[in-house]
């Protein structure tokens, strides 16, 4: 019964995420760029990185393998893309490029560094496949935050050092990841981060 309810929780976050990339929030304004989001398939963890930005920016986020195809190259053009930001990689393209290549910790504080000028919260998430379903489901928290996800692969002076350059209040921890000094929320369970998602 436990395992019917968490392939449904599941389910239901990848849904719930798929939904917070395609709709732009109801506050929102008109782009100041046409950006896109363009994400490397190399690693997994890519996309939950790139998820806040491009949610924060309001641009479409877009996966790739190793290099762009025409399907790409049409959608830039519908679209009218000014910019990409490319997260975990890098690729040839006459349009104007940010590109965040690097491991996911390296590429997640990168893109904190470049878009985040100050924030009062992050999330972070442990580079663990035995705790990937848990970030996925918590990826809604960095978007509703304004938060970006930065990644925990035993690089805590470089968070740190992030953290008091964004002046961070609080840190929210997947699973059993943990930074001292700061105010810390542990989500460690499905159910505690669906009932976190529900105060915000």
């Amino acid at each position: 019964m436990d395992k019917k309810r968490n392939g449904e929780m599941k389910r239901i976050a990848s849904v719930f995420l798929l939904v917070l990339l395609v709709v732009p929030p109801l506050s929102a304004g008109e782009h100041e760029e046409q950006s896109v989001v363009l994400v490397s398939d190399s690693d997994i963890f890519y996309s939950l990185i790139a998820a806040p930005l491009a949610y924060m920016k309001q641009n479409p986020l877009l996966l790739f393998h190793r290099e762009m195809r025409d399907g790409h190259a049409q959608f830039l053009d519908s679209y009218g893309a000014d910019e990409l930001v490319v997260v975990g990689g890098t690729l040839s393209s006459s349009h104007a490029k940010k590109e965040f290549p690097g491991t996911p910790a390296e590429v997640s504080l990168d893109i904190a560094r470049h878009f985040y000028d100050s924030c009062e919260s992050v999330l972070l998430i442990p580079y663990n496949m035995s705790y990937y379903s848990l970030s996925l489901i918590a990826t809604p928290i960095a978007c509703y935050r304004h938060a970006p996800l930065i990644v925990y692969d035993h690089n805590d002076a470089d968070i740190r050092e992030l953290l008091d350059r964004l002046e961070v209040q609080q840190i929210i921890c997947v699973g059993n990841v943990s930074i001292e000094g700061f105010d810390i929320v542990h989500l460690s369970t499905n159910e505690e981060i669906y009932d976190y998602l529900f105060t915000i």
